[in-house]
């Protein structure tokens, strides 16, 4: 999800797992219910039928990607576990 949401690609994924920490439903991404088939082809199908919300949510998620999961900052907060 990471790497998509780099790229500026709209996501969708099950609610579950690491999930809802990398993709915030309905702003940096789109989350289905877990194990729902028909919710996640629903919420793909928002994506079909909607040029704005893939943009949307694509330049949104890159931007959380940027400030969440950089390099450094990844680093910096694994030292500051270490650090404890």
């Amino acid at each position: 999800m990471v790497e998509a949401m780099t790229m500026k690609r709209p996501v969708v994924a099950f609610n579950a797992n690491s999930m809802p920490e990398v993709v915030m439903d309905g702003q940096t991404g789109l989350l289905a219910a877990p194990g729902s088939a028909k919710d996640l082809a629903d919420k793909l199908e928002q994506l079909i039928i909607s040029p704005e919300l893939r943009a949307t949510l694509g330049e949104k998620g890159r931007q959380r990607v940027l400030r969440r999961f950089d390099t450094p900052m990844a680093l910096k907060r694994f030292e500051e576990v270490l650090d404890a």
